[in-house]
């Protein structure tokens, strides 16, 4: 009978294994099988959220070296998140935390993979503090969490895309942070972001980041955006985004076949 219960979300082209209870001798080969096919199935980023597992044995360990072969193999990588401290404990005995980092949440895990590095420190605290809502913000898209938007935007956040994304939208304006997040939701696609850099100055934090569409019938289309974020009281009043279609352009005549009938 098996000793764990497992969960499988998709979030921002991550494959997310939500496990809990124990995973010991009895149930390894059940979770080994879980992580084969997940990996059989292309998922190229794998994260194991371990926030409900009360135990951890060395065949869990063997299993998670495997998937980690597995994923090196295609290019990919295998992430562990939020261990209890018992369980650890277990990584740091064995050595199995030199692999690679495990972030103490999942919160944590897509902060590091949106950014690439901490937060500069500066003398001004409120720059710092800018910039961290603006990291939420981009989080949140990532983790496709839309309607969380709301708790660090104001209602009547301005949203401007150069050139406008909204067919018709002559202002290439989106009035309220509700209607952006309408607007994400709409398009049933999973979104990957990396900041290449974020400077904040007075009320404004400008943001150079590379946002990588996945639709559902796998392809693939990449945009680099500059964007410019002025806040009031630690939220996001308007947003400004200029958008490289250039960049865009290029793949459509690259693959005109697959991108052209999106």
């Amino acid at each position: 009978m098996s000793t764990f219960a497992s969960k499988q979300l998709n979030l921002g082209g991550v494959i997310v294994l939500e496990v809990t209870g124990r995973i010991d001798s009895s149930c390894a080969a059940e979770f080994d099988q879980e992580l084969s096919q997940i990996i059989a199935g292309g998922a190229t980023n794998v994260l194991v959220d371990l926030q409900g597992v009360d135990y951890l044995s060395s065949a869990a360990l063997r299993v998670f070296l495997v998937a980690e072969k597995q994923l090196s193999a295609v290019g990919g990588k295998l992430n562990l998140c939020a261990p209890q401290p018992h369980v650890r404990e277990v990584f740091q005995i064995s050595g199995f935390d030199a692999y690679c980092t495990i972030p103490e949440s999942k919160e944590a895990y897509f902060e590091q993979k949106v950014i690439g590095q901490p937060l500069e420190s500066t003398a001004d605290s409120s720059l710092v503090e800018n910039k961290k809502v603006v990291l939420k913000y981009l989080m949140l898209i990532q983790l496709c969490q839309y309607h969380d938007l709301i708790n660090v935007t104001f209602e009547g956040m301005k949203t401007t895309h150069t050139p406008s994304l909204v067919v018709g939208n002559d202002d290439n304006r989106l009035t309220t942070s509700r209607q952006y997040s309408e607007y994400l939701d709409s398009l049933g696609r999973e979104i990957e972001i990396e900041v290449k850099s974020m400077v904040a100055e007075g009320d404004t934090v400008a943001v150079y980041n590379i946002t990588t569409h996945k639709y559902k019938d796998g392809r693939k289309m990449s945009t680099p955006w500059l964007s410019f974020y002025t806040l009031k009281d630690r939220k996001i009043v308007e947003a400004v985004h200029v958008l490289d279609r250039l960049h865009e352009q290029s793949q459509l005549a690259a693959k005109p076949a697959a991108i052209a009938a999106s």
